[in-house]
Parts: C-alpha cells; sequence; structure tokens
C-alpha cells in the first residue's frame, strides 16, 4: 500500500477486485493524481474506518481498458495522443453514491469533468474501450467494498471537506499495468 496520492513509475500495489476489474485479468490504467494535501485528507479519512482494510490510492481514473499485448505500443499511443491537449482544472463538489448499483462513495468533480471525459475518450481511442460497463464518470472514490453504513459515514464527512481542497490543475497522467495481482507503474504522460 502506497500513503500516497498515486505510484511511481517503479512501484507496485496490490488491488481488492472491484466492479470494474476481474480477478487474474491484465489492464492498462490511466491516472490523474490529486495534490498531496487531498489525498491525505482522504487516506486520513479512510484509514480512521475500521471497515476499511486497504487505504489504497487516491486519484481520479481516466481509463481502465483490458491490457493489450504490446504494452509498449500501447503507451506510445496514449503519450501521443494525449500530450500537449492542456492542463485541466479541476473544482471538487459534492460526495455521492453509486449505491444501490454498488457501494462506492466518491467526490463529484464539477469543473473539469467535460475535459476528464473528452480524456477518457482519446484514451479509449488510443488504449483500446473502458472496460467497465458504466459511462464513464470522472470522480474521486472515498470507500468502496464497505457495508452502507460507511459509504454514510464518507458522505457526512466530505460534506465539509475544507474550501482549500476543492481547486486544483491537471498537467500531468500515469499509466500504469494490472497484471492480474498487483498495478505497476509504466510512465507519465504531459497533457
Amino acid at each position: 500500500m502506497t500513503s500516497s496520492s498515486e505510484l511511481n513509475a517503479d512501484e507496485t500495489q496490490s488491488v481488492p477486485v472491484s466492479p470494474t476489474l476481474l480477478a487474474q485479468q491484465r489492464y492498462v490504467s490511466i491516472l490523474a493524481k490529486v495534490p498531496d494535501e487531498l489525498a491525505h485528507y482522504v487516506l486520513a479519512w479512510r484509514d480512521a474506518q475500521p471497515e476499511i482494510d486497504d487505504s489504497g490510492s487516491v486519484h481520479i481514473t481516466v481509463l481502465v481498458s483490458p491490457e493489450p499485448d504490446n504494452m509498449g505500443n500501447v503507451f506510445e499511443s496514449l503519450r501521443n495522443a494525449l500530450s500537449g491537449t492542456g492542463s485541466i482544472p479541476v473544482t471538487v463538489g459534492e460526495p455521492a453514491s453509486f449505491s444501490p448499483i454498488t457501494a462506492v462513495s466518491y467526490l463529484t468533480i464539477d469543473e473539469g469533468a467535460d475535459e476528464l471525459i473528452r480524456l477518457n475518450a482519446i484514451s479509449e481511442h488510443a488504449a483500446g474501450a473502458s472496460a467497465s460497463p458504466f459511462d464513464y464518470h470522472p470522480h474521486i472514490t472515498l470507500a468502496q467494498h464497505v457495508p452502507e453504513n460507511v459509504i454514510l459515514r464518507s458522505l457526512e464527512h466530505f460534506a465539509q471537506i475544507p474550501e482549500r481542497l476543492k481547486h486544483f490543475e491537471i498537467d500531468t497522467l500515469r499509466v500504469y499495468e494490472f497484471d492480474g495481482q498487483m498495478w505497476r507503474g509504466i510512465g507519465s504522460i504531459d497533457l
């Protein structure tokens, strides 16, 4: 487990199976880092919840796609497609939940959502279709794989998120591959 908002390119992290990821399958993921102060705020809350076994990382997922046979070519395709698209100002909105579809709470993305949806479409074109059965909805996950009472606690707590944590810019994306058990950093793409 890492206690930062993302993995470095040479780090690995185990993850539980999610509604999107199937056990023992390979994936490529494109993530946007959130500021350390926001990441630490979310991680501190997760660490204080006895029902959460693994604090995970704090980020905005741009795309998770089944990993193709040649990851090197996909990374170069992603870099070519996404480099120079420009930084994205982000404003975090209110907490919400995907319940009853899935037990996940999250922070909405108000400003920047349209740009992240555009990056998702560009990434799908370069790396392949999303592994998610759901439409892309940019967000910062707060809690998942937990009982409903933890989801409700997260909604209450993050309704009071300090204003200083709500505004930031995304200027870099991180690319990872999942080998069925661990995430491994592949590289970064400057927007």
